[in-house]
């Protein structure tokens, strides 16, 4: 007689954080045969209720409390996941318009009434801890399924350089490297996928840029950057400080080796972390990019440091856990 398998019920904020925190650890569940489910993305009063499995929400600002009550009538247990910590957005990040005092106050109810609270990085669960939660820290990891395609190494007369993501929402993360990339320009490509920051307007004839993709593109589009280095700026702030080191993961399955800021999340793994000030990121990067062989090598111990430790198929089980599934019982047992 076969055990019975929990069937996982997932609303996501959006697709990239639906993506890392919901979609990637049921994925691998569901291949494990270890259970069932279903990610929506954005609200959806259309999902199918499994009885007494989980059901896991993230900013699901817009969801009725009858909604709620009514899952918690099935007996199913309610896991609230947060990836940022909203409380603190910065002023320039247009993010914190969307996060009203009124909102936050929904945030702190819809919590309050969770059976669980998941977190993606220790900082913030402590920041949550501050407000009377005790949530379990589930981290970021990644899919080697996703990650098959891998950069062609093409051998050039200059080291190429890259960033990938939205100025809009990095406008002080990237005012750290606009020195930068002045600075070096004449001796390394530069390339940025997603936007290229506004102060470096002037420039835009001498750097490469690519618009963004949509998310299961995004791994192969970032190896066919083929960059020899990558720059992981983040401005110190609570925000930034509670932040996961997803892009050093990314960054480590392309064996690519990474400058990054000297904040919380860079600090678990195989990086050069820099102060921040332009002179600092300026001799972080020359000191390497005249020495491809050694790029390579710090761009491979990042790699191998990244599947000892955040690959998806060595979390599932404590995803699982996490999620309370393992005493669950399926709609389709």
């Amino acid at each position: 007689m076969s055990v019975p398998v929990p069937h996982i019920i997932a609303m996501a904020s959006d697709a990239i954080s639906g993506m890392y925190r919901f979609t990637i650890p049921i994925r691998a569940l569901i291949h494990r045969g270890a259970a069932t489910g279903n990610v929506y993305i954005g609200t959806t009063h259309q999902m199918e209720i499994a009885p007494r499995s989980p059901v896991l929400l993230q900013r699901q600002l817009g969801l009725p409390a009858a909604v709620i009550t009514a899952l918690k009538m099935h007996g199913c247990r309610i896991v609230h996941d947060l990836d940022d910590l909203l409380w603190a957005i910065p002023d320039d990040n247009p993010n914190a318009l969307s996060f009203t005092s009124e909102m936050l106050a929904t945030m702190d109810g819809q919590l309050a009434a969770a059976d669980v609270v998941t977190v993606s990085t220790e900082p913030l669960a402590e920041a949550l801890r501050t407000r009377g939660y005790e949530p379990v820290v589930l981290p970021n990891v990644l899919d080697p399924l996703d990650w098959t395609v891998q950069p062609r190494r093409a051998v050039r007369s200059k080291p190429r350089i890259g960033w990938y993501g939205q100025r809009s929402v990095h406008r002080a993360d990237l005012a750290l490297i606009e020195a930068l990339v002045r600075a070096v320009i004449d001796e390394a490509d530069f390339v940025f996928l997603g936007d290229v920051p506004n102060e470096l307007a002037d420039l835009a004839s001498r750097v490469r840029s690519f618009s963004a993709v949509p998310l299961p593109l995004f791994p192969a589009m970032l190896a066919a950057l083929d960059l020899d280095l990558m720059l992981a700026p983040l401005a110190a702030n609570a925000f930034n400080e509670c932040k996961s080191n997803l892009r050093l993961l990314q960054a480590g399955m392309l064996g690519y080796p990474v400058v990054a800021s000297d904040i919380e999340p860079h600090r678990a793994l195989p990086v050069t972390r820099v102060a921040q000030t332009p002179a600092a990121w300026i001799a972080a990067v020359r000191d390497r990019v005249h020495d491809p062989g050694a790029l390579r090598r710090e761009g491979e111990t990042l790699r191998r440091a990244v599947h000892a430790g955040f690959l998806v198929h060595d979390w599932v089980d404590r995803y699982l856990d996490g999620w309370g599934g393992r005493t669950a019982v399926p709609v389709h047992a």
